[in-house]
């Protein structure tokens, strides 16, 4: 790709973690013209590709896009500095029902060392889902699992899915109906659910014993 000297030499300077290359690369403009989509990959490409610590976010300021005709600036430390952590957690299940993991899910965002961002919560399975409902009295649990249970019953003329049992298609339009993921925004280290919010894994199932969810928080 035919990269302008411009931005070969604002790319160069990244890589190197040379800040008075890049002082005088924008001396000349305020901003670095970028002219096509590719230009714009090989540009990000590079920046998150290195020690991102040797950039000054105040100098590298932003981009603007004016061959595609974007009247937006992109700033550039959306792309970097941005803290991520992944984490895999096995959930103990005993039966169809909802059981609330709002304390593992605390316990990873405290633990990310993340102040503002956003935590993202993944289902790895298709007869299980996640909810964020009422954590204060069990019986709105219990009156969502028989309202759901009645709308989607078991031993269905309908299903010809049967292979593994009269819950197992049930389960599955159960989790078809509700959600796999579920994002919540953090600020001050801290899920900004409300008084009465909790998160839950909601079990569709009778007979397993354990699921396993991702959480992921990520910083903005």
């Amino acid at each position: 790709m035919n990269i302008p000297c411009h931005l070969s030499r604002f790319i160069a300077a990244i890589l190197l973690g040379r800040m008075n290359l890049i002082t005088s690369t924008l001396a000349a403009t305020d901003a670095i013209n970028i002219n096509s989509q590719n230009e714009f990959k090989a540009l990000i490409q590079a920046v998150i590709s290195v020690n991102t610590s040797a950039v000054n976010s105040r100098v590298v300021d932003c981009i603007v896009l004016p061959a595609l005709n974007l009247a937006i600036l992109v700033p550039l430390t959306s792309f970097i500095n941005v803290k991520f952590m992944n984490s895999s957690v096995k959930i103990s299940i005993n039966g169809q029902r909802l059981y609330e993991i709002t304390h593992i899910v605390t316990k990873k965002v405290a633990e990310s060392g993340i102040d503002t961002g956003l935590v993202t919560i993944f289902i790895r399975h298709t007869s299980a889902s996640l909810l964020i409902q009422e954590n204060a009295d069990a019986a709105v649990l219990r009156d969502l699992e028989n309202w759901l249970n009645r709308l989607v019953p078991e031993n269905d003329d309908l299903y010809t899915h049967t292979l593994e049992g009269p819950d197992d298609m049930p389960a599955h339009i159960k989790g078809a109906l509700t959600a796999v993921s579920l994002s919540i925004p953090v600020e001050n280290a801290k899920m900004m659910l409300g008084t009465w919010q909790g998160i839950f894994v909601w079990e569709h199932r009778h007979m397993r014993d354990e699921r396993e969810i991702v959480i992921n928080i990520m910083s903005a």
